[in-house]
């Protein structure tokens, strides 16, 4: 299980956030360049949702020469069909109880597992899968120990994905930046973890409130 709060920060405050992120966490950000791919299956019963997967593709491969978090463009993956590593995950519903619904943070179970090959989004349409929508994400990530908690933070430009390759399309919401904190839950312990991420939110106000997706 994970604990999530999200927050949006404006251009402006951008230095002074990753400043707060650097000496909270005590080391520099690391870069983020990711595709995001939201994928559907098949409904076997009416009235009820198919299952649905995020598929994450590394993108750090094609940036390589590009700072973590600028307005540097991204390169095309290019025609040639590589092996390529996905990280598939699973993400339940939110935990529903007096506690949870009173956290500033939502509570969901997640899996996770790998899929390699040439060509994984075809793989899962050929499962069924059809493709709900997918994005692209460039910016800065940190890790905040927090209560005994590991809290990662990751600071995100949040783009549509052009229809060449792997490169970014238009930017979703222009002046702000995604600021998404996750935190593994131990032991369904999520109201301690929970907490870790309100510590956290107390850090970075007024720059940014993390609040519940």
């Amino acid at each position: 299980m994970e604990c999530q709060a999200l927050g949006a920060c404006p251009d402006e405050s951008l230095p002074d956030l990753l400043d707060v992120l650097g000496r909270v966490s005590g080391e520099d950000g690391s870069p983020v360049h990711l595709l995001e791919m939201v994928i559907e299956g098949a409904s076997y019963a009416k009235n009820v949702k198919g299952p649905q997967l995020r598929l994450v593709h590394d993108l750090q491969h094609l940036d390589s020469s590009s700072s973590p978090g600028t307005h540097a463009n991204l390169q095309s993956g290019g025609g040639e069909k590589a092996s390529e590593e996905w990280t598939v995950l699973h993400e339940g519903m939110p935990v529903r109880s007096k506690q949870a619904n009173q956290l500033s943070a939502i509570v969901r179970a997640v899996s996770q597992s790998a899929c390699r090959g040439p060509d994984v989004p075809a793989f899962w349409a050929a499962l069924g899968f059809r493709k709900q929508y997918s994005m692209v994400k460039a910016g800065q990530a940190f890790c905040c120990y927090l209560e005994g908690h590991e809290v990662e933070v990751a600071v995100l430009q949040v783009f549509k994905e052009a229809p060449v390759g792997f490169s970014r399309g238009e930017r979703v919401s222009e002046g702000l930046w995604l600021v998404d904190a996750r935190a593994p839950v131990e032991d369904g312990r999520y109201i301690e973890t929970a907490g870790a991420l309100s510590k956290l939110s107390g850090f970075l106000e007024p720059l940014v409130t993390l609040q519940r997706p």
